[in-house]
């Protein structure tokens, strides 16, 4: 038998497994930096003490995102009753922690102390550029600042027959369209009524 034809099976076969090994060490070296070192050790310890459902150790709640993908209003809903007024739920080494109860979100809405935006908010960066929405720190003091007077009570007092107007006819198409029992896009009619009150 040809030794070097073997050889080249088992280089190629090497070289596959290798390929095949760097989504896995992906995965599993954050999980490992969570548990080794001092500040993925002490986020752990401070996020383990947030109630939640059970999971599995380097994916989390992953597969029970996955396997409950056409339910996961209900899966949330159900965290929701269950671990009420706060729940964590762990995406592969990511904590996210849902913040139910309403007067733990009143007293975070009204605080400035962390006001940095998290790492979701990158995602529409691009779409949204460096705005109120996205922006956080000096430069969302500085737009809010600016927005603030827009929004004042006595300034959106006056717009209340527009929105009116405007939140009865979007009831009336979004009743037409629920009659006919057939799924819709909501998007839209919506965005049509926000351009009408708007404009």
């Amino acid at each position: 038998m040809d030794t070097s034809c073997c050889s080249l099976w088992v280089w190629a076969i090497l070289g596959i497994l290798f390929v095949l090994s760097i989504p896995i060490v992906l995965i599993l070296l954050p999980a490992i930096l969570t548990y080794v070192t001092p500040k993925g050790l002490r986020m752990r310890r401070l996020i383990n003490q947030i109630p939640g459902p059970p999971f599995f150790p380097v994916f989390g709640h992953v597969l029970d995102v996955i396997i409950t993908r056409d339910k996961i209003l209900d899966y949330r809903r159900e965290n929701c009753i269950n671990y009420y007024p706060v729940y964590k739920l762990w995406l592969l080494q990511q904590p996210l922690v849902d913040i139910v109860g309403p007067e733990y979100v009143e007293a975070i809405l009204k605080s400035s102390k962390h006001i940095q935006k998290g790492w979701v908010y990158k995602f529409l960066m691009p779409w949204l550029g460096e705005g109120l929405l996205t922006s956080g720190g000096e430069k969302w003091f500085y737009h809010r600042k600016m927005l603030t007077p827009a929004f004042h009570f006595k300034i959106l007092e006056e717009f209340v027959p527009v929105f009116a107007e405007n939140s009865a006819a979007l009831a009336g198409r979004l009743s037409t369209e629920a009659l006919t029992g057939k799924p819709f896009d909501i998007v839209p009619i919506v965005s049509q009524c926000t351009l009408d009150i708007i404009c």
